[in-house]
């Protein structure tokens, strides 16, 4: 009879850690309710997956209810928008040592992150002052400092 052999199968490494969704109950991954929690995550170090909510946040169903746009591409909206909101509300920066994994390859916001640079004028409610995610540039034509994300 036939017995399983394991040699030579990959091992597959998990590190301990917890999953949030993007948002909860009406909260977002960059409300001050989560301080606590990030907190005792880079301090245990421990990583946080993030996934999209499965349900349609409060206040969406009707912008989302038609064609499935949820499952679409509302989940990896969803994704980009949280993954701005640890960056741009400061949760990296107060926590350095947090590890958070988002899913979906943070919902294709590479495709779009020169957008987001361009629009990470202070004037507009860019990134916390001191961030050392930001960087100063000057607009083309003029002085103003414009706040971007760094650079790959």
């Amino acid at each position: 009879a036939g017995g399983t052999n394991c040699a030579g199968a990959p091992t597959i490494m998990v590190s301990p850690g917890w999953a949030l969704p993007t948002s909860f109950g009406g909260v977002r991954l960059d409300s001050p309710a989560l301080l606590p929690v990030y907190q005792e995550a880079a301090e245990a170090g421990l990583f946080i997956f993030v996934h999209p909510a499965l349900a349609i946040p409060p206040g969406l169903s009707g912008y989302y209810e038609a064609y499935d746009l949820y499952r679409c591409v509302g989940r990896e909206h969803e994704l980009i928008t949280a993954t701005y909101r640890l960056i741009a509300g400061g949760v990296f920066d107060r926590f350095p040592g947090l590890r958070v994994v988002m899913s979906h390859l943070g919902g294709g916001l590479a495709a779009i992150i020169e957008r987001i640079r361009g629009y990470q004028d202070k004037s507009r409610g860019g990134l916390p002052p001191g961030s050392p995610h930001a960087r100063v540039a000057a607009r083309p034509g003029g002085s103003s400092p414009v706040r971007s994300l760094p650079q790959a």
